[in-house]
């Protein structure tokens, strides 16, 4: 039996909400960072020379899709495929217009920017929705990752863990930016959701399943990469099958569950692209012009597959380590120092513990989309450094090893804080 840690009284009480005011207190800090430096497509907006909102040539492009809502179904850009997102700027933007445009004035007097300063009051409107709709995005992600980690949520790990994520690099480069980067964090911890459901298979209904596959295909409109969310809870249904003793379901049932899923999942991706080819005469998906996923088909064609996979490894985990290397060296290690205090016993339970596959297979699900995908940009590869956080917290449920555990994540956070308040950010393009 685990014994108390030392010290554990000394440490003031939490309450339900700790957490979450840690979130918005990491969220406030990012107000006032240098989140990027003004560039031909990158234009910093200086609120009182004491705020700073981003804002790039991608928030210039959506604007404009909003503010002339037409033309984001007649013609063709890089925003297309993403209509679920384009739709609820439209609905909050407006709603927002009565808070907005009198905030705005306040502001107005002490903005000051070295371009597109008008475009970014004619829609702040539109900003101030996104702004609102990000910040909710990373609640959820770290509310899911408490949950998931099984610490109490009135506790210090979760504090910790809350801390350590809202912290991070890509949260301060993505919830003050009209952009859909901030989804980087639902790729990742909403496939480690995904993952673990999958493993719950037999205590959750078919009509929830199907309900979370086209979930995952409302997702995918907002943000493609959300459907990572959909092989991973497939490896977690493939998990729970062999966990779950005397499963009385049969493989044909298993398979045609899952293909269910599967269709309710494509079907509003599907839709979208037959309601462009069919009534807007448009293409949905830029990713054609840009490349994306093309290199692996175009070096199998020309039998120089191996050699392209070699030569993308290179490149992809030499940005890999340039963009996120300190995360995952203060994660992993993290994990290895709760591990061995628990000596055999703790590396039994961390090999075996359902959780850390569900981590690992996440981790696995976002890299191997970015490294197919072909594009490494840091935004879209770097949250999949912050699932081992998730696992630090899930080795500090034990009294022996809380203390330890909470310090490692507000280590984490404290770094992360250190690097927010000194640099600029890789994700904040």
């Amino acid at each position: 039996m685990d014994r108390p840690a030392m010290g554990a009284s000394r440490f003031p009480k939490v309450t339900r909400r700790t957490w979450l005011l840690a979130v918005l207190a990491c969220i406030a800090v990012f107000l006032f960072t240098d989140k990027s430096k003004d560039t031909l497509c990158i234009h910093n907006v200086f609120i009182y020379d004491v705020i700073v909102l981003p804002h790039n040539c991608d928030a210039l492009s959506l604007a404009d899709r909003l503010l002339q809502a037409q033309t984001f179904y007649t013609e063709f850009h890089n925003w297309k495929g993403r209509p679920v997102y384009h739709a609820y700027g439209m609905v909050a933007g407006h709603a927002l217009v009565p808070v907005a445009f009198p905030l705005w004035a306040a502001l107005y007097p002490g903005a000051r920017a070295k371009n597109q300063l008008r475009k970014f009051s004619v829609a702040f409107n539109f900003h101030l929705a996104y702004f609102l709709l990000n910040i909710g995005v990373v609640v959820a992600c770290v509310w899911v990752a408490i949950r998931i980690s099984g610490v109490a949520i009135a506790s210090w790990p979760a504090v910790g863990l809350a801390a350590a994520i809202a912290s991070t690099d890509l949260v301060e480069g993505g919830v003050w930016l009209l952009h859909t980067n901030i989804f980087n964090l639902v790729s990742a911890f909403g496939t480690l959701l995904f993952v673990v459901l999958g493993m719950q298979r037999t205590i959750i209904g078919r009509g929830a399943v199907l309900a979370g596959g086209f979930l995952i295909g409302l997702g995918a409109l907002v943000y493609p990469a959300i459907a990572i969310a959909a092989p991973g809870y497939v490896c977690g249904r493939v998990i729970g099958r062999f966990r779950v003793e005397n499963d009385r379901r049969s493989l044909m049932e298993e398979a045609l569950e899952l293909l269910a899923f599967a269709a309710v999942a494509a079907a509003p991706v599907i839709a979208w692209w037959g309601a462009n080819r069919l009534f807007f005469e448009t293409g949905t998906y830029l990713t054609v012009d840009k490349g994306h996923f093309s290199w692996a088909p175009l070096a199998f064609k020309e039998g120089k597959l191996v050699e392209q996979i070699a030569a993308h490894w290179e490149w992809f985990f030499g940005l890999l380590m340039k963009f996120s290397a300190a995360e995952y060296l203060l994660g992993l290690g993290s994990i290895l120092l709760l591990s061995l205090r628990g000596g055999l016993a703790g590396l039994k339970d961390l090999a075996t513990d359902p959780v850390v596959w569900a981590a690992l297979i996440a981790m696995a699900g976002v890299l191997s989309f970015n490294f197919l995908q072909g594009y490494h940009a840091a935004r879209l590869m770097v949250a999949a450094a912050y699932l081992p956080y998730v696992i630090v917290a899930r080795l500090s449920r034990s009294e022996s090893r809380r203390a330890i555990g909470t310090a490692c994540l507000f280590v984490i956070a404290g770094y992360q804080m250190v690097d927010a308040l000194t640099s600029v950010t890789v994700t904040g393009d």
